[in-house]
Parts: C-alpha cells; sequence; structure tokens
C-alpha cells in the first residue's frame, strides 16, 4: 500500500523573491534597491543588485538581523578581498525570505520560473530554536579586520578592490 503525503507548497516567482529580499533590505537597512533573482541552476540561486554594490558592513548587518549561522557567514562573505558585494548567496537570501513571509519550508525546487518552498509552515518563535545560531561577534571582528587589511594592500599595491 502506498502511503501518500500532502505537504504545504508556496511558489514565488523570481520576482516575488526579489521584491521580499528588496523589502526586508528596506526594513534592516533603510536602503532601496532593485535586484534581480538569478535562476544559476537546478540546485541554486542568488539575488544580485542592479547598478548598486552592498558595503561588506551592511552584508554584515543583513547576516547579523537574520541570525546567521557561521556556514552562511562563510556563503555570504566574499572569497576575495573587496569592500563590497554585487550580490547576495542562495543562503542569505532564503534566511531573508524566512524573515519576511515568517515561515519555514522542508525542501526547495528551484526551476527557470520561480522557487518552490516544499512542506512550507509558520515559524516558531527563534527564542525557542536551538538551531538558530548566530555568528560569533570575535570571529566576525577578526574577518572583518582581515578583509580590510587585504583591501589596504590591495591599493597600497595598486591592485583592484573591485571584483
Amino acid at each position: 500500500m502506498i502511503n501518500l503525503c500532502e505537504k504545504r507548497t508556496i511558489k514565488l516567482t523570481w520576482d516575488e523573491v526579489c521584491q521580499i529580499v528588496s523589502e526586508e533590505i528596506k526594513t534592516i537597512l533603510g536602503i532601496e534597491t532593485f535586484c534581480k533573482a538569478n535562476y544559476v541552476e537546478y540546485e541554486y540561486w542568488d539575488v544580485s543588485f542592479a547598478e548598486y554594490r552592498l558595503p561588506l558592513q551592511k552584508l554584515c548587518q543583513l547576516l547579523h538581523a537574520v541570525q546567521a549561522s557561521s556556514v552562511d557567514w562563510e556563503d555570504a562573505l566574499p572569497d576575495e578581498a573587496t569592500s563590497t558585494v554585487s550580490c547576495l548567496g542562495m543562503a542569505l537570501s532564503e534566511k531573508l525570505l524566512v524573515r519576511r513571509l515568517n515561515i519555514t519550508w522542508e525542501h526547495t525546487l528551484i526551476l527557470a520560473d520561480g522557487l518552490w518552498l516544499v512542506g512550507a509552515k509558520n515559524c516558531q518563535s527563534s527564542e525557542n530554536d536551538e538551531s538558530v545560531t548566530g555568528f560569533p561577534l570575535e570571529e566576525l571582528t577578526q574577518v572583518v579586520r582581515w578583509l580590510q587589511s587585504e583591501i589596504d594592500r590591495n591599493v597600497k599595491g595598486g591592485g583592484s578592490c573591485e571584483s
């Protein structure tokens, strides 16, 4: 006998994803930006800014506001020394969706026409969620200092600070 399991599913178009992420950025940072959700492949998507680069300090504020894990911080911070970023990674973008929509989901289905959130349910209070861990402030300070020293070194050496 087949045991069927029904799950609540929400479909967001990429335009809706951008609108939600933009609204959350405005709420957290007070910055109005235009963005574009980029479907990369069935396993990855991200949000990039149109004619804007987000300062690294503002990126850190977003990560702190969504209580990003150390893995999320690692995913979001640029690989190269730079003082700005042109896009948000998938992990941070998803955390912004969670925060704005006040839902969580079990699985995502990433398609060219939109993002499907499978097994969606309303969020519990994050105070009761032991899986939410913030990035330690000491490590954040070290990362920001390292990035600033790399930027300074590249500027003095004539290198480019932009990625």
